[in-house]
Parts: C-alpha cells; structure tokens; sequence
C-alpha cells in the first residue's frame, strides 16, 4: 500500500483531546478502510505540539512533513492569535472558552 500526506485542523481542550477528535471524524467520515484511508486516522499518535509564530503553516508541514512515517506519529502545531480565532469560527467552536486549535499533519497510508 501507498502512503499521502495529510493535513488536519481540530479543537480541544487539550492537544490530546484534538487528536482524538480528528480520529474520530476522520473515522466518521471515511468508514472501515482496514487502516488504509489516507488520513489521521492511520496514525500512532502525534508529536508536539509546537508553535510556529508568524510561519507559514502549509510551509512549515510541508518543510518538517519527512520527519514523520506513515503508521507512524503525526506532527501537530497549536495555533495561537488570529490564526487560531479564525480556525476556531470555522470549525464552529466560536465564543467556547477553554478550546485550544491544532493542526496535525504528517503521512498517512492508502
């Protein structure tokens, strides 16, 4: 089987919460693939998270996205300022105190 990268955005109180969060809909989403979806989903885990300042997300996930393997953990940024109020708006969690924004990426296998 092959592998792809991915790149997910997802809420939580906690980094921990967020990754299970973006398992869970990933699973939602793609149905039983026998762990061949090309998404989190066909992830250990996740390392991080950091924080990237000012950087470019995309750039940033896809200059570190080699430092991880498929089946393997993912790389997960917080997001902070703007960034994080707009992300948060999108994903409907708008004026809900507490929840933190993350970004998981990395590979995933198909």
């Amino acid at each position: 089987m092959g592998s792809c990268t991915f790149q997910t955005y997802s809420h939580g109180k906690t980094a921990q919460e967020a990754y299970r969060n973006a398992k869970e809909e990933a699973n939602d989403y793609n149905g039983d693939r026998e762990g061949y979806s090309g998404d989190i989903q066909t992830t250990s885990g996740f390392s991080g998270p950091v924080t990237i300042g000012r950087k470019n997300i995309d750039k940033y996930c896809s200059e570190n996205e080699d430092k991880f393997q498929k089946h393997g953990p993912c790389g997960c940024i917080e997001l902070q300022g703007t960034r994080m109020t707009k992300k948060k708006a999108q994903l409907g969690q708008k004026g809900k105190r507490g929840i933190r924004i993350f970004c998981f990426f990395g590979w995933a296998a198909e």
